[in-house]
């Protein structure tokens, strides 16, 4: 019994150094891919203004704090207006950025303010279900990447989430667009912003965007095209014996084939 403990925690002992490296491996190469690991394997990010030290102003909101000054000059009036008619003079978001403020003091002498415009309702970071997508067979109809946007109205981490296509449908101006890194096995159309899956591998596809700080942020998204099992059945997919999920009569119903999330460390 003895000899057989000592050689059951050799065993052990040998390969715990070896699970913890993969387990390492697999979570290095997914925070590369995007965001932070989060339950379930969802891939993360929060998106934060340039710097917590400037005073922040939402789109249309006010900001009359700076007493004691009799003129104001804004250097982008395109992200804050001044309104100089008032003492104080009054601040007014008009987009979200960074701009700053020169103040002439009663006094005569000047101080400079930086301040951040941000929108309640633009996007405050984003959520990948399952880390990555995995896409049954290539050469199906185009489809969505399945990705979450964060919205933060309070700033205090109470956010809601929309899809990026319904996002899309109601901000034209600042949409989230999509290219492939590898448009041999994945393109996209940039009309609808769909994925296709040309061939079996693997395609890394970016989405620009503008945040609610008024910064440009890249998304990246790990597609797999054939290489792996989906997690449970999805909808429109019949699962034989072994468990493998495959579409009806080898299509994949008017999606012309079968996604389901998988998680990060499929290679």
């Amino acid at each position: 019994m003895h000899f057989v403990k000592k050689a059951f925690g050799k065993t052990v002992n040998a390969v715990t150094p070896v699970i913890a490296a993969a387990i390492s491996v697999i979570a290095v190469f997914t925070f590369l891919v995007s965001g932070t690991l989060a339950a379930d394997n969802d891939i993360t990010d929060t998106f934060n203004p340039v710097s917590d030290a400037y005073p922040k102003i939402p789109v249309s909101g006010t900001n009359s704090d700076v007493r004691g000054t009799k003129a104001a000059i804004s250097s982008n009036v395109s992200i804050i207006s001044t309104d100089t008619t008032r003492i104080p003079p009054v601040l007014t978001g008009v987009a979200p950025g960074v701009a700053s403020v020169a103040y002439l003091t009663s006094i005569g002498t000047g101080r400079n303010i930086n301040y951040q415009v941000y929108d309640p309702n633009g996007i405050a970071g984003y959520r990948i279900p399952g880390g990555a997508m995995e896409v049954f067979q290539p050469r199906g109809n185009p489809q969505p990447v399945n990705i979450m946007l964060y919205i933060d109205v309070q700033n205090n981490g109470n956010k809601s989430e929309v899809t990026w296509t319904d996002w899309n449908s109601k901000h034209a101006e600042n949409k989230v667009q999509w290219k492939s890194l590898q448009p041999g096995v994945v393109t996209v159309d940039q009309a609808t912003g769909y994925f296709t899956a040309l061939t079996s591998g693997s395609a890394i596809l970016t989405g620009t965007l503008t945040d609610k700080w008024g910064v440009k942020q890249s998304v990246s998204v790990l597609i797999n095209i054939g290489t792996g099992n989906i997690v449970g059945p999805t909808p429109n997919t019949t699962s034989p014996p072994d468990g493998t999920v495959i579409p009806p009569n080898g299509g994949g119903g008017s999606s012309g084939g079968s996604v389901g999330v998988i998680p990060s460390d499929v290679p």
